[in-house]
């Protein structure tokens, strides 16, 4: 459910920003490589911690957006089947440093991989998206991330929406 919801505010949203990484289709670990099997998809989902209409200043982190939620969805396009990786905000990832072609200038020491949308400079678009990808695939040995999309708080509600509303039940008085 959970994809399939993703991917019908994808459609639904053309004015977030999506992309691809350039990552290869071979891992290397403990010097061996390894091809990753032919037909498999990755689609990073990005939750920003801002509102589609606000400005960076007003944004919930002080100034600064952040990639409060990252999911990883993997897609077996022969066997039909997702599954889903969670990545903490606040795991400690390689952060790269992009100018605002999205050339990278470096790479940061370890960072929250929430960060990796800040060293970009393009003020909130497709290179800060590609950041956070660069860094995901950075952490799983290199592997491809085929595709990624940003969206702001304000799709939760779309989301809350498309699942049918969520019931909250009031257990004291505020």
């Amino acid at each position: 459910v959970s994809s399939l919801m993703i991917l019908e505010v994808w459609d639904s949203q053309k004015e977030y920003f999506t992309g691809t990484t350039t990552k290869s289709d071979v891992v290397k670990y403990n010097g061996i490589e390894y091809e990753l099997k032919p037909g498999i998809e990755t689609f990073l989902v990005l939750g920003l911690d801002k509102n589609k209409d606000a400005t960076t200043s007003e944004s919930h982190s002080g100034g600064t957006v952040q990639a409060d939620f990252l999911m990883l969805f993997v897609f077996d396009n022969e066997k039909q089947t997702t599954a889903a990786i969670q990545i903490n905000r606040d795991t400690m990832a390689n952060v790269h440093r992009l100018d605002i072609a999205g050339n990278h200038i470096g790479v940061v020491e370890k960072k929250q991989i929430a960060l990796a949308y800040n060293y970009a400079f393009d003020d909130g678009g497709l290179i800060n998206c590609r950041n956070t990808a660069d860094s995901v695939s950075d952490l799983l040995l290199d592997v491809k991330v085929n595709h990624y999309i940003s969206l702001t708080m304000d799709c939760v509600v779309e989301m809350n929406d498309f699942v049918g509303g969520v019931e909250v039940k009031v257990l004291h008085d505020f």
